[in-house]
């Protein structure tokens, strides 16, 4: 007898289905008893994980801050790369906008073999812009929490 014929017997036999309704209830019950201790546990070692992260980065802010203190000129390449940044974001909005006003006038003057083509280029010139603007406007938003964090501690 091989294999498949072997399994095919198992399966029509009582034996083997109520073997897999107690395997299945014992298992449904040990898992009810180890969630709550499973539970706990995945909590204390991601919590462990956060506060990590929390605090380096609070040594890390710390630390920027003490080196801004220090230098003036630094204070001023941080503001200079806050408006950078800003407006880098504002520019890629703009881009994103005139993508797709731009590539809206080309279909309207093409024909629907190259339509498809156009509105690909417009949806990920504008997903692309749009996206390029978000980065730089929260790089912005960053520099300049930094620098309002910087003159509270004046």
């Amino acid at each position: 007898m091989n294999f498949t014929e072997t399994l095919m017997q198992d399966i029509q036999s009582n034996q083997w289905w109520i073997s897999v309704v107690l395997v299945g209830l014992l298992i449904h019950f040990a898992g009810s008893y180890l969630k709550p201790f499973v539970d706990k546990w995945v909590f204390k070692i991601f919590r462990s994980v956060r506060t990590t992260a929390v605090r380096r980065n609070e040594t890390l802010r710390s630390r920027e801050l003490d080196i801004l203190r220090q230098s003036d000129v630094k204070q001023v390449r941080l503001a200079l790369s806050e408006l950078r940044h800003r407006f880098l974001g504002l520019f890629y909005l703009v881009a994103a906008i005139a993508t797709v006003i731009v590539i809206n006038g080309l279909l309207k003057h093409q024909e629907k073999t190259y339509a498809v083509m156009f509105a690909a280029i417009e949806l990920s010139g504008a997903a692309f812009f749009i996206t390029m603007s978000l980065r730089h406007w929260f790089e912005g938003i960053d520099d300049g929490e930094l620098l309002n964090d910087l003159h509270e501690w004046k």
